[in-house]
């Protein structure tokens, strides 16, 4: 996790300095309130292998919002959320609820 639980790994952000640039003074949104669940703001950084996948899954409450921004390798790639299919795209965002 780059950022969970109101802590940032800054080790990654080492890494990921452009994106940490970004998100720090973004997180968290509303500092001294509760969150509704644990991971309510989080920021995971995945990668993945052609060919992976990713089984059904769901979150915690229908209050987070999910966003998921492909850097690279979209290409083939989709998301199913709800029953619904989408494309992935290089260098563009997936928000959904």
């Amino acid at each position: 996790f780059l950022y969970q639980g109101d802590d940032w790994d800054l080790s990654l952000c080492e890494m990921l300095p452009s994106t940490c640039r970004l998100l720090l003074p973004e997180l968290p949104t509303k500092p001294g309130i509760p969150f509704a669940t644990a991971n309510h703001e989080e920021v995971v950084i995945f990668r993945s292998q052609p060919g992976a996948y990713v089984g059904d899954h769901c979150g915690a409450s229908n209050a987070v919002v999910n966003l998921h921004l492909t850097l690279r390798g979209a290409r083939g790639t989709t998301l199913h959320v709800a029953g619904e299919e989408f494309p992935l795209q290089d260098g563009k965002a997936f928000c959904f609820q």
